[in-house]
């Protein structure tokens, strides 16, 4: 069957597919199985459909069509019919409004393209990549071998992927969730509940980009945030009292909030926590002694019970309940008593934010576990947390102000002290994921990357993803990759790597990987990334307009992004393109949650897009000042480079930085305005003066 008959056939079945199911997208891939004793066609979609052999992606068959054409497929799996045979022929889809937009064919001997016109399929005009792939593009139709073979890996391992700039690196993550949650036919393993997953991402743009991508994963119960936002979530339903964030700046803020993030800080909160346990003891041995006997008996019980702090505390305070509801008489009164003891005990072990308080005004306790750290430094931070506590509090009872950087730290001492998560109001269990997706993981500290593996019942559950070359926040001090292997605790485990970058045209990559080193290969034909010199500050709008018009002609549906180099200069140029464009291409601001992914213009700077992706990006100033030529200047032009899926835009009113004049003397950026000049008017030369 030729391609032609193919995308007839396939757009046909589709459409009826649709109508019998009332399913706008039944199936998104199509592929032939050669056999002894037949060709054998199935469909691959997002659940099992017999009659019309559509297959779940995640069924055991559909495996087959995740190899490469020609290559031989077996599966033996339990309770399956054996099935071997040879993959002859896969056939990716582009579905859109219950038809076939777009479809893919692969064979041995190579791949078609066809898309759907008003005269019937076609070959699309011009080059063309992957067709159908979006923004952290649904990958069901489009994984590689490599990427299936990472999503579909032992469910008993963790899972590590480092992988560059486009390469599928939070997709396969994600993927690799929803087939943890496929419940299999033969019950063969039970499938992890989405309700349990947590999925963390690095900032709040990041978020609800990737939040888009849950429900149609079957993850929509999942829960998804930043860091700092699912910290402070957690920690408010855990205190029983208020928690205000501070974000003044100042620079012994800036100092304080530093030093939190050193590695000491961990064995300092384990410090203070057996502290407590220490004294808890000498606490409950001077209350319980007025009880005689009964006293004895519950203080050998807490001296016996084991497990974190405030768990023990919490059971011998439910026993102590129990007891005294079957006794009577003396008894009854003294137990009335110890329940009154525990009551208290667990009380002060569950004051967490003045345990924090407490660890970071102790600077003996930090000078022991701070190694490396100047004493003075440790004092500024004593004196800054200090002043902090006092802001509508006293020394007694600190106020309700804590900074970002002490999230990490409550919610790790709380994980020490209960074992889990706890809820304020139900503290007779606590709670702990079944599967951690962390994505970005290279701007994490070791102190959050702890916090976060703690959130875990099981180090198994864990899959993450991130890539150095992209590490743009310089106070994170990640552990590396063999590390964070090591810490997982899982013998043997090792970190995959994706090395194909599927989402920006080749000249793309090669700009980018020409910073960092890394070798080009393969990718689809694109136009040169360009930068365009102008005079003055003045022609700057001017000039990234014309870019978003470019970019607009090729795809009126493109989605441009213009990056500058500070947060402060966003408004100032969304209203001067905001006058350039009208009625042509609505004009947003990037910002946080506020980001709209769709066609349009988003205007935001380095910080915000990092995980992002567009049909175009514009930098403005790629010059030295904004990207110097040094480790973290180059993963910050790295990353923003790697934003563009198809066109790369610079504008620069000073000369481009030293990386960026490289690439131009390699032939990687081709440049306009600065050594174009115009043509003389020299006017009629008829007419005399």
């Amino acid at each position: 069957m030729n391609a032609l008959t193919l995308a007839q056939q396939l757009d046909a079945d589709l459409r009826a597919c649709c109508a019998r199911y009332d399913l706008d997208e039944p199936f998104v891939a199509s592929f032939t199985l050669s056999t002894d004793a037949a060709d054998i066609e199935y469909r691959v979609g997002a659940k099992n459909l017999p009659d019309a052999r559509v297959l779940d992606w995640r069924h055991p068959l559909a495996e087959a069509y995740y190899v490469d054409p020609g290559d031989d497929f077996a599966l033996d799996a339990p309770g399956y019919r054996a099935v071997t045979g040879t993959l002859e022929r896969r056939s990716a889809l582009t579905v859109r409004q219950r038809a076939l937009q777009a479809i893919e064919t692969t064979t041995a001997s190579g791949m078609e393209r066809l898309v759907a016109g008003v005269d019937g399929f076609a070959a699309p005009a011009g080059a063309a990549g992957r067709l159908g792939t979006g923004p952290l593009a649904d990958l069901r139709a489009w994984l590689t071998p490599k990427q299936y073979r990472l999503i579909a890996s032992s469910r008993a391992r963790p899972l590590i992927i480092q992988g560059r700039a486009g390469s599928g690196k939070t997709s396969v993550a994600l993927h690799r969730v929803a087939w943890l949650a496929y419940p299999p036919e033969d019950g063969g393993h039970t499938p992890i509940d989405p309700a349990r997953v947590l999925i963390v991402m690095y900032n709040r743009a990041l978020r609800t980009f990737v939040e888009s991508m849950l429900e149609p994963l079957g993850l929509a119960k999942a829960r998804i945030d930043t860091f700092h936002g699912w910290a402070l979530a957690d920690v408010r339903k855990a205190y029983n009292g208020v928690i205000e964030l501070d974000t003044t700046p100042s620079p012994e803020a800036n100092a304080a909030d530093a030093l939190k993030k050193h590695l000491g800080m961990l064995p300092a909160i384990d410090a203070l926590i057996e502290r407590q346990r220490a004294f808890a003891d000498v606490y409950l041995a001077e209350k319980l002694a007025p009880y005689q006997a009964t006293g004895a008996t519950w203080l050998a019980r807490w001296r016996a019970s084991g497990g974190p702090l405030v768990r023990r505390l919490i059971t011998l305070r439910d026993e102590v309940h129990t007891a005294n509801k079957a006794a009577s008489g003396t008894e009854a009164k003294r137990l009335t008593e110890v329940h009154k003891i525990m009551v208290a005990a667990l009380t002060r072990a569950r004051h967490y934010k003045e345990d924090v308080v407490r660890l970071l005004t102790d600077a003996d306790l930090l000078a022991e576990h701070l190694t490396g750290v100047e004493r003075a430094e440790i004092d500024t931070l004593v004196a800054f947390q200090r002043s902090l506590a006092l802001r509508n509090g006293s020394a007694r009872h600190p106020g309700p102000f804590v900074r970002f950087g002490d999230l990490a730290l409550l919610l790790r001492l709380i994980q020490r002290k209960t074992g889990g998560m706890p809820d304020k109001d139900k503290d007779d269990e606590v709670f702990l994921y079944d599967h951690l997706v962390l994505d970005e993981a290279q701007d994490f500290g070791a102190v959050d990357l702890a916090v976060i593996l703690g959130a875990v019942r099981a180090r198994t559950g864990v899959t993450i993803v991130g890539d150095l070359n992209q590490k743009i926040v310089p106070g994170a001090d990640f552990v590396g990759w063999d590390t964070l292997a090591a810490e997982l605790g899982v013998e043997g485990l090792s970190v995959a790597r994706l090395e194909v970058a599927h989402r920006a045209t080749r000249p793309i990559m090669a700009l980018a990987d020409s910073l960092v080193g890394d070798a080009t290969s393969g990718g689809r034909e694109g136009k040169l990334p360009v930068l365009v010199r102008v005079e003055s500050d003045s022609l700057v709008a001017d000039t990234v307009a014309d870019a978003v018009l470019d970019a607009l002609a090729d795809d009126a549906r493109a989605h441009v992004c213009v990056v500058v180099p500070r947060a402060g200069a966003v408004d100032a140029l969304i209203t001067t393109l905001g006058e350039r464009l009208a009625g042509l291409a609505p004009v947003r601001k990037g910002h946080n949650k506020d980001f709209t992914f769709a066609p349009g213009v988003t205007v935001t700077n380095l910080l915000q897009i990092k995980g992002l992706e567009f049909d175009a990006v514009i930098v403005v100033g790629a010059d030295e000042v904004g990207y110097p030529d040094t480790a973290q200047g180059r993963r910050n032009l790295y990353t923003v480079i790697t934003r563009a899926r198809d066109r790369l835009t610079f504008v620069n009113t000073n000369p481009p930085c030293a990386m960026l004049a490289g690439a131009i003397q390699a032939g990687l950026v081709e440049t306009a305005g600065e050594d174009e000049v115009p043509s003389a008017d020299v006017g009629d030369l008829d007419e005399p003066f």
